[in-house]
C-alpha cells in the first residue's frame, strides 16, 4: 500500500489513536509528540522540505527517548517510526 498523501496531520491522528489505545502512556507524552508534529505541519504547508526533514529526524529521536523511558509501547514506536521514515523520504 502506498501512502503518497501521508502528512504530519496523519501522524497526529495516529498519536491520538495510539493514546486512546494506551500504547502511549499519558497525555503529556502524547502532547510532546503532537507539539513536534505541529512544527512539522507548519513547514509542510510552507513547502520547507529541509525543515520538515530536520524536524522529523528530531521526532524520531523523541520517539527513541520515549521508548527507552517506557512512555510508549513497542507497537507505537514501530508505527510512528515507519511513518516518520516515510515522511523523511517523501521530502528528500
Amino acid at each position: 500500500m502506498t501512502m503518497t498523501k501521508l502528512s504530519s496531520a496523519d501522524l497526529k491522528r495516529q498519536v491520538q489513536y495510539l493514546r486512546e489505545r494506551e500504547e502511549i502512556n499519558d497525555d503529556e507524552t502524547a502532547h510532546a509528540l503532537n507539539l513536534h508534529l505541529t512544527a512539522v505541519e507548519h513547514y509542510e504547508k510552507s513547502k520547507a522540505g529541509e525543515k520538515v526533514i530536520k524536524h522529523m529526524k528530531g521526532f524520531k529521536k523523541l520517539l527513541e527517548h520515549q521508548k527507552h523511558e517506557d512512555l510508549i509501547s513497542e507497537e507505537a514506536f514501530n508505527k510512528l517510526s515507519i511513518d516518520a521514515d516515510y515522511l523523511i523520504e517523501k521530502w528528500q
